[in-house]
Order: structure tokens, then C-alpha cells, then sequence
């Protein structure tokens, strides 16, 4: 049995995903292990990060970008989050 598939081992692939509503902010913190996350309009992306909770605003995402990040908490429009159609993966 082949420990990867599409240059991933198994054990970091997307196996789950959920679409992040931007009316609220968003909590993942539940999920052990938090999301990656895929922008599928270009803008600003507020996020808390799974290690150290730090609270990070990454400027000028483009659309169609998964971001090799784990995040705890995707933050509102209201809040600061600007792209749109974000999908939470893990």
C-alpha cells in the first residue's frame, strides 16, 4: 500500500471540508487539529493559527490559493476578512 497519493502522505491529505460562512466569525477551535483553507475570491484573510493562537491578517490572498496554514478561528467581514468563498479543509 502506497503511504502517498498526489505527493501528500496520507496522513496530511484533505479527507473533510466545509464551506466558512463570513456573516460570523468562525470557530474551528474544536477540531484537534484545525483547517487548511482554500480562497476562492482574492482579498484579506483574518485567521487565529492553531499553535500560539496568534491572530494574523494575511494581505492580498489570491483567488484559488490553499494556504499551508492551520487555523483555530476564521474572523468576519465585519472583523477584518476580506476574500470570500473560503472552503475549511481537514
Amino acid at each position: 500500500m502506497n503511504s502517498t497519493e498526489h505527493g501528500l502522505p496520507v496522513s496530511q491529505q484533505l479527507d473533510s471540508a466545509v464551506s466558512v460562512s463570513l456573516a460570523a466569525d468562525t470557530d474551528f477551535s474544536s477540531a484537534r487539529s484545525g483547517k487548511i483553507l482554500y480562497v476562492g475570491t482574492a482579498g484579506n484573510l483574518k485567521v487565529d493559527l492553531v499553535k500560539g493562537g496568534t491572530t494574523i491578517t494575511y494581505i492580498g490572498v489570491l483567488a484559488g490559493q490553499f494556504l499551508p496554514i492551520r487555523v483555530s478561528k476564521v474572523y468576519s467581514t465585519a472583523n477584518g476578512t476580506t476574500a470570500a468563498d473560503i472552503v475549511a479543509h481537514g
